[in-house]
């Protein structure tokens, strides 16, 4: 029975002895798991201090870039205050510039409408004035003829004048010429 409790005291150590081995196996695989994973997640002190100073310069860049934006919105916004100003200043013009074009767009029409009624009247005068250009030519031109007619008038009036002076004359003559036979018979006789 020793024998036999010796066998399984062996067996039970042996179980032990694999048991305590399987487990600090279990606790070594876990170390040196945990040994690569700090390997891995921890980092070299250079590098940590290449990253702390890069951050460093990150911030004062972006600090920079934070000023040069606020400085920049200012500016932005006094330029959006100038465009206001001249924006109103270009509506004013423009309506200025609107009323003032009505206003000359008005008496252009009213000169053109002036001019028109103007050039209506001249053409009117125009043609009124060749009308009685043409009554006078023609007028003169009656006038003419009637001159014509009365000197053919008067030179035959002149004409017969002349012919019944003559006339007379020679009835004078004949009357005086018969007058003088007829009073030399009356003087024969005495």
């Amino acid at each position: 029975m020793i024998n036999n409790n010796y066998e399984s005291t062996g067996k039970l150590v042996n179980d032990q002895l694999q048991d305590l081995f399987l487990a600090q196996r279990t606790v070594f695989e876990n170390l040196r798991s945990h040994n690569e994973t700090l390997r891995e997640e921890t980092v070299d002190k250079e590098l940590y201090e290449q990253t702390v100073k890069n951050l460093k310069d990150e911030r004062l860049e972006h600090a920079k870039t934070k000023a040069k934006l606020a400085s920049e919105t200012e500016k932005l916004q006094f330029a959006l205050g100038e465009v206001e100003i001249l924006r109103r200043q270009l509506q004013r013009e423009k309506a200025q510039f609107e009323n003032t074009f009505g206003l000359l767009k008005n008496k252009a029409l009213r000169e053109s409408t002036k001019h028109d009624e103007l050039s209506s009247k001249f053409s009117a005068l125009q043609a009124e004035k060749l009308k009685s250009e043409d009554e006078m030519i023609s007028q003169m031109k009656e006038v003419q003829s009637l001159k014509q007619k009365l000197k053919l008038q008067k030179e035959n009036y002149k004409q017969h004048l002349t012919e019944s002076e003559i006339q007379r004359q020679q009835e004078a003559y004949i009357a005086r010429t018969i007058g003088v036979k007829k009073k030399k018979p009356a003087l024969s006789k005495t």
